[in-house]
């Protein structure tokens, strides 16, 4: 079963809630800056603290980057803090801090080591934020509907013998860590779970309140009694091919084929497109600025 942060559900019943934030952050003064550094020795000591340092040896960004992994009472959760720790820089007070919020705060190690951080800092502010909205159906009933206007990829995965695996085809729309970015993909075989579930993931600027021009869903076979031995090979061709249409070219295809043919397989191909809801992704976002300091 799903931990959650805080969710919230929509009309359709799916579960929104917050999947990950990244926040730049300023320390209040050197000595807090100290304070910290002293505290990541500390925790390296730690039994439940794995701690990782990369350098950035591009000279953009942030210099020294630190991963944290953390394992207490059978719970495990990483998050990130970059930073530059260069007395030479005239922004070395600032920083970047990224964690899963569903994640992170099942953790006590996290939220006591989060308070204690949060104590240091002067300013603590949202720059982006993933929504993730869990949908309760499985992954190859579940489609996005494609814009022609972004990136879009569409990856499957094998199994040892080359077989698809239908059900774990990942869709991704848009340019990753920017506004509006989606990835749709399945969710009970990411984490193993014994139920059917997709996920829909989007990622939003800070700026980003209209919420316009977001993708849509479609949700196909929603009657998971439908017969499929009433139907041909050419039949299950063309349901799959269309399934994989964009939504144009789905109704260019769809109006092309014989009247009898396109009522035979209609009802296979989709009950209902579901928009995003508005409302309650503000009650995300809310939710996120609600870290700020």
């Amino acid at each position: 079963m799903l931990n959650y942060y805080q969710c919230f559900k929509d009309i359709n019943n799916f579960i929104y809630s917050l999947d990950m934030v990244r926040m730049n952050f300023t320390f209040k003064r050197s000595e807090c800056l100290d304070a910290y550094v002293k505290k990541i020795n500390q925790l390296q000591l730690s039994k439940n603290f794995e701690i990782n340092q990369f350098l950035n040896h591009k000279g953009v960004g942030y210099r020294y980057l630190y991963n944290f992994k953390i394992i207490d009472n059978a719970c495990e959760c990483s998050f990130a803090i970059g930073h530059q720790l260069n007395c030479s820089s005239d922004k070395v007070l600032d920083g970047f801090i990224e964690f899963n919020p569903n994640k992170c705060f099942i953790s006590l190690n996290f939220i006591e080591f989060f308070d204690y951080f949060c104590d240091l800092l002067d300013t603590l502010k949202l720059v982006r934020y993933d929504v993730a909205i869990d949908i309760p159906y499985k992954r190859d009933f579940v489609k996005l509907i494609r814009s022609n206007r972004s990136n879009y990829q569409y990856l499957t995965d094998f199994d040892k013998k080359g077989t698809i695996l239908t059900r774990s085809v990942t869709e991704y729309q848009g340019r990753r860590n920017h506004n509006k970015f989606t990835k749709l993909y399945d969710k009970t075989k990411e984490s193993n779970l014994d139920y059917d579930l997709t996920r829909l993931e989007i990622t939003f600027d800070r700026k980003e309140d209209l919420f316009q021009n977001l993708s849509k869903i479609n949700i196909t076979c929603l009657d998971n009694n439908l017969d499929y031995s009433c139907l041909n090979d050419t039949n299950l061709v063309l349901i799959d091919l269309l399934r994989n249409c964009n939504e144009e070219d789905f109704n260019f295809y769809l109006k092309r084929l014989p009247l009898f043919m396109r009522k035979k397989i209609e009802p296979y191909l989709y009950d209902t497109t579901l928009a995003i809801d508005i409302p309650t992704i503000n009650n995300v976002k809310t939710l996120a600025l609600g870290f700020e300091i």
